[in-house]
């Protein structure tokens, strides 16, 4: 679930602005600035294959992220990482280090033009390459139509011979994040007090 999550942010992430005429510096550029919310669904084929679909709010400022699905709810203030799961209640809260890949989307979100490089361009699917050793071979961004919300499908192609193939959907509550705010109280910081004494929590921090 971390390596499908680190993949899915980064990737989910180039539909900020419309491909189409506009250059990646204008991409990564609007990185910066966004929040938005959508639902994703997912396959991952090697020896077995592995399911699951949720819904995923995305602010890139902060390296953020609020994720619910596959029976999880998991917070991330861009320093901390909370992960609960309510059937069981249990949470295991640990550091969010943004030179992790394989548990932070947020190194890849901020350093997107230096791990990334658009490949090649054709019809409504767009290559990119990797730039550096990071468990990735290739991905492929597929489109559905024009527009800045059009995004349909990631795949996502793995050195050890996996392949990940995600459905996106929906795309909802988009906002630019004016840069003030961040000075002012994260609200992807999850306060694990408010929760009873029936609750299981292993602080890892």
């Amino acid at each position: 679930m971390k390596r499908i999550l680190s993949t899915l942010l980064p990737l989910l992430a180039l539909s900020l602005l419309p491909l189409k005429g506009q250059s990646f510096d204008a991409l990564k550029k609007a990185l910066l600035y966004n929040e938005v919310t959508f639902d994703y669904s997912y396959i991952v084929n090697k020896d077995i294959s592995l399911r699951g679909s949720g819904t995923l709010t995305l602010n890139s400022p902060r390296g953020a992220y609020h994720m619910v699905g596959d029976g999880l709810d998991v917070w991330c203030d861009g320093t901390t990482r909370w992960t609960m799961d309510p059937a069981a209640k249990e949470m295991v809260i640990e550091k969010e280090y943004l030179d992790d890949y394989s548990s932070s989307p947020a190194r890849i979100l901020f350093n997107l033009g230096e791990d990334f490089s658009v490949k090649n361009t054709s019809g409504n699917t767009v290559e990119l390459s990797p730039k550096r050793n990071m468990g990735i071979t290739k991905a492929y961004l597929k489109f559905g139509g024009s527009g800045q919300w059009s995004l349909t499908n990631v795949q996502v192609y793995f050195s050890d011979g996996s392949v990940a193939d995600f459905a996106v959907s929906n795309f909802r509550n988009v906002k630019v994040i004016d840069r003030s705010s961040l000075l002012l109280s994260n609200p992807y910081t999850f306060n694990e007090k408010k929760l009873d004494s029936s609750w299981v929590i292993t602080d890892l921090r």
